[in-house]
């Protein structure tokens, strides 16, 4: 039997009621699935996303627009269900080809820039004029027709078939923080040659290094994004097993009563899936025995062999790649021993940097501050969001303020509004203070001369804490902005989400 999909509505019984009409009722829009054993399962759009409910209720934007959410009322469904019904004709649909044509619209406007050495202010501002409307032409389109939703029920449509839910692999969604930076891309094209030299010689494991917050997890989500490769996590602890890292253990209901059943683990379906991604992360927090168990993965044999009676020996499929990361020597891990290490490629992961280097011709005698960690904020701040779209960091919009604003470079952006500059002084304030305590943090940890005189910091400062507090800035009025301190507000919110459990205030 073929593996089939289709869109359905999962109604929320709670929005029943007197006087409600059949149209009003509000549900999920969810996808069934078929499988090729005859087994129906259902599952709603974003299940299981970190930040499920942002997408379900359409709380984020694509291109200046709102996605569109998967929680709707049955006549909006009854409208996406034309639309699915129109998009899952492949290369017939129309919707499809006018998406295409906008996608080729877009295209060749891009094409007509001048080059960076050639342009000149009248003629570039008159092409990102067009180019911004034309963008914005192509979000609305896609917020109104439903594109992002499609897509995903695309996506679902393409995973791999799975019997048990646990280890599915999915493609990770591009997020709206992740920023392709100079040091990102770097570190991705050292990424892409090191698992091309793991493909090529089938063996080894790539091994990215570094401190909490530095992006290891996000760096392969990237990755794993960009090429369009299944994603499996699997999560090391200091209880992980061997028995664990072969086959799980669940329990399934048979004619009233519970029993429990052997179902492949997360590392047997990824290297069973083709092109998949297995992720260990945090492979050093799983004890040595656990690590030697995946010596033969982790060579030229690229096999796994249970932990039952069979003895049976799973082979990875040659299309497969093998990461793991690890934090430096911190409490609780399990240093790997030299037969494991002499089968990894370890790539270091740093924090972003705080300046940059400057531009030819700039004649300031301070370097520039690098604008990539204040945009990943600039992202989840409402003032500055709709700058930030432009994943190119030369093109970005926001990346040009913070430029002219902060580094002094003329580059023909705009002034930013009252609010605007708070909310770009406060994030600058917020990157300085975090880049000092990560430094003191790693002097400390290192066991550096200057560790005396460091502040006693315990942990280090990641973005999600960061994320928290452009959240918070979001909520400020503009009122309460043109009388605050940024400076102070930045100290304020460190305080509140951050150093509380990481050290003293910034003020010590």
């Amino acid at each position: 039997m073929e593996r089939k999909v289709d869109v359905t509505f999962e109604e929320d019984s709670k929005t029943h009621g007197p006087g409600v009409k059949a149209g009003d009722i509000l549900g999920d829009i969810s996808v069934s699935i078929r499988t090729s054993t005859g087994k129906v399962e259902k599952v709603s759009l974003y299940e299981g996303w970190e930040n499920e409910n942002e997408w379900r209720l359409g709380l984020l934007t694509y291109r200046g627009e709102s996605i569109p959410p998967s929680y709707v009322t049955a006549k909006e469904y009854k409208d996406f269900k034309k639309e699915y019904a129109d998009w899952s004709q492949g290369e017939k649909s129309n919707l499809r080809k006018e998406l295409q044509e906008k996608r080729k619209a877009l295209a060749e406007i891009y094409s007509r820039r001048q080059k960076i050495k050639e342009r000149t202010l009248e003629v570039d501002n008159a092409w990102q004029e067009e180019y911004k409307q034309k963008l914005q032409e192509f979000g609305t389109f896609a917020a109104e027709h439903h594109i992002p939703l499609l897509r995903r029920v695309d996506q679902i449509q393409g995973e791999p078939e799975v019997e048990y839910t646990n280890g599915k692999g999915f493609v990770p969604q591009w997020q709206s923080h992740w920023v392709m930076d100079p040091q990102t891309e770097t570190g991705l094209a050292e990424m892409a040659k090191a698992l091309k030299m793991q493909l090529d010689l089938q063996e080894g494991l790539l091994n990215l290094k570094g401190h909490a917050g530095t992006g290891k997890d996000v760096r392969i989500k990237m990755f794993s994004a960009l090429t369009n490769r299944p994603y499996f996590g699997i999560d090391g602890t200091k209880w992980t097993t061997e028995f664990e890292l072969s086959e799980d253990v669940m329990l399934e209901s048979k004619d009233g009563a519970s029993q429990t059943v052997k179902v492949p683990s997360a590392v047997l379906n990824g290297i069973t899936t083709p092109g998949a991604i297995v992720y260990f992360n945090e492979f050093n927090a799983m004890p040595e025995q656990a690590q030697i168990f995946l010596h033969a993965l982790l060579d030229e044999k690229r096999s796994v062999t249970l932990k039952t009676s069979s003895g049976k020996t799973i082979r990875a499929l040659p299309s497969v790649l093998l990461v793991g990361s690890m934090n430096p020597n911190y409490p609780g891990t399990f240093n790997p021993q030299f037969a494991t290490r002499s089968r990894m490629v370890s790539l270091e992961i740093g924090y972003p940097p705080l300046t940059r280097q400057p531009d030819a011709g700039d004649r300031n005698p301070n370097l520039p501050y690098d604008a990539s960690e204040a945009l990943r904020m600039a992202r989840g701040i409402d003032s500055l969001a709709d700058l930030t779209y432009e994943a190119s960091i030369e093109r970005n919009e926001y990346v040009k303020m913070w430029d002219k604003y902060i580094n002094g470079i003329d580059n023909g952006s705009p002034e930013p509004t009252g609010t605007q500059k708070f909310d770009i002084d406060a994030s600058l304030a917020l990157v300085q203070f975090a880049n000092n305590l990560r430094e003191n943090f790693i002097k400390i940890f290192e066991k550096s001369r200057e560790a005396r005189d460091a502040l006693p910091v315990t942990q280090p400062i990641t973005g999600r804490e960061l994320r928290r507090c452009a959240y918070a800035l979001s909520k400020m009025t503009p009122e309460e902005k043109a009388t605050a301190n940024p400076e102070k507000i930045a100290r304020d919110l460190l305080d509140k989400y951050c150093l509380l459990y990481t050290s003293p205030s910034p003020r010590d």
